[in-house]
């Protein structure tokens, strides 16, 4: 089992609040892009604002997180059309495996969104994200105290 997080740059043009109508379609466009890049039992859900979360409930081999984080980050480097308007994000993830990051669904969440934080945002003009690092480390280990 495995948990992604991913954060979302570029959600909201300046002056744009939450309550916007385009920041909340283009917040479900990412959702539906992320809920067709997984299978019918993992789970896919926003945590807040500029957050989603994916749980993979079963893994095969060591490599299939890291595979599914890239096939996502891929599927959100396309621009989306919102009001006439095509709309590019950045995207950074992190990824945190049972039970070597934890046990708790709490603490997986965490480490993911952690890393996630403390990972490069790229977009499809920029460099592959690269998860983890030593940084990335030191916001997790932090985050779990």
């Amino acid at each position: 089992m495995a948990v992604l997080g991913f954060r979302i740059e570029g959600l909201r043009p300046r002056g744009e609040g939450a309550e916007s109508t385009d920041f909340q379609t283009l917040r479900r466009k990412i959702a539906v892009r992320l809920r067709a890049g997984v299978r019918a039992s993992d789970v896919v859900a926003a945590v807040d604002d500029e957050a989603f979360a994916v749980l993979l409930g079963s893994l095969l081999g060591a490599g299939d997180a890291d595979r599914v984080a890239a096939k996502l980050v891929a599927a959100l480097a396309a621009p989306f059309t919102v009001a006439a308007v095509d709309r590019s994000v950045a995207v950074a993830f992190g990824i945190a495996r049972y039970p070597h990051d934890g046990r708790e669904a709490e603490r997986l969440l965490r480490r993911a969104l952690a890393l996630a934080a403390a990972a490069p945002a790229t977009s499809s003009t920029g460099a592959a994200t690269v998860r983890g690092g030593d940084g990335a480390e030191r916001a997790a280990a932090n985050d779990e105290r």
